[in-house]
């Protein structure tokens, strides 16, 4: 189950981008990712990074992302075990002797066929072929399934909160760990499934957040010297517009014609027994020239900008900075405490810092025990 969360992230940079026509970069973006920078105590849970997306000129109809952590040992994605069932329905095509030897996954309740091929005189459909629900169609049947199958898997799931994003209400959205170490999360989203409901995409728009990234830290002690765990998007993320092509990549065929130059060294009558190839600049001297074309496909993404976030780990706050402003037990620090105690304010940002009696807890005797240090009797 997805977390819901309430973030606020500045967006300030991303809208004068969008204002100066991304000046900032080399070339002018299809696509902007955005992997947010944030800071978190040593033991902190469920910290949030906003994955910012900006699409200049297309509208966003699906995704897929991958982010993995290069620092494990400082902190992992927030997910768990999750059971998924996943429960298909097909409609068989060609049965032999009791047995479906051919089949078709249904999706919605209704099927759509454009006619290939006609029987003028009894008007009759001859060959015909499944078309999506959108298309023009000749005609349509509602679903009959002939048999499902139920697939049980166990995954680790989570990572994520969409609360407030721009995919808070797309149909699909789904997260997991590939490695099963929580160390990374590959995140899928289909704004419309064929289910008979619309769900429009994400259009242009200048820098909304995509997701939330969850992460809890590990407890890792103040003489750690490296802090910071950086959060790598691996690849080109595929952004797909309505159509289903991944925005901001070109492909492109590219022909490069060439030849091979044979020189025969021992003809045996019209065949020859040994021969060798010889550079094109001698052609003057081929008794035979092989032709060829070899072709390359070269996929030009420089469309998709990706910039990688990344978390560091505060040093944690001294006994008496409950309030983490840096100072050691002061009035500022006692008033937070008071506040928490007795308003509903915030808790301590470690139990470290508030536990003055040192039983790892924190109470009315922790307060107690603060005031006798600051004010003492006597």
């Amino acid at each position: 189950m997805l977390g819901r969360y309430i973030a606020r992230r500045p967006v300030a940079i991303v809208l004068l981008l969008w204002l100066l026509g991304t000046g900032s970069y080399a070339q002018d973006p299809d696509l902007l990712v955005q992997v947010g920078d944030t800071t978190a105590l040593p033991g902190q849970q469920d910290v949030l990074v906003a994955v910012n997306l900006s699409n200049f000129h297309d509208t966003v109809a699906g995704f897929n992302v991958w982010i993995q952590l290069d620092r494990p040992d400082i902190a992992r994605f927030d997910i768990e075990t999750d059971t998924v069932m996943d429960t298909t329905y097909w409609y068989c095509l060609q049965w032999d002797d009791g047995s479906c030897v051919d089949s078709l996954h249904l999706y919605g309740d209704t099927l759509y066929f454009v006619c290939l091929e006609w029987d003028e005189q009894q008007l009759l459909c001859l060959d015909s072929a499944l078309v999506p629900p959108d298309s023009a169609y000749d005609f349509s049947h509602p679903v009959e399934y002939d048999f499902y199958q139920v697939d049980t898997v166990e995954v680790l799931a989570g990572g994520i909160s969409i609360e407030g994003t721009l995919i808070e209400f797309w149909e699909y959205v789904d997260s997991r760990s590939l490695s099963g170490y929580g160390t990374d999360l590959n995140i899928a989203g289909i704004a419309d499934l064929p289910d008979g409901q619309t769900t429009p995409g994400v259009g242009p728009q200048p820098g909304g957040t995509l997701v939330y990234l969850r992460m809890d830290v590990l407890d890792v002690p103040d003489t750690l010297v490296d802090r910071t765990v950086n959060l790598l998007v691996m690849g080109i993320p595929c952004f797909s517009d309505p159509d289903g092509q991944c925005i901001g990549r070109a492909v492109e065929t590219v022909v490069h014609p060439d030849s091979s130059c044979y020189f025969c060294m021992a003809w045996a009558g019209d065949l020859c027994l040994n021969w060798v190839r010889v550079p094109w600049e001698h052609a003057g001297d081929c008794d035979s020239v092989d032709y060829y074309i070899d072709t390359t496909v070269v996929i030009d993404t420089t469309g998709v900008i990706v910039d990688h976030g990344s978390l560091y780990v505060l040093p944690r706050p001294e006994f008496g900075d409950i309030n983490n402003d840096g100072s050691v037990m002061d009035i500022a620090d006692l008033v937070y405490f008071v506040a928490y105690m007795f308003g509903g304010g915030p808790p301590p940002v470690t139990t470290e810092s508030a536990d003055c009696d040192l039983d790892n807890l924190i109470t009315v005797s922790d307060l107690v025990c603060l005031v006798n240090l600051m004010f003492p009797s006597g």
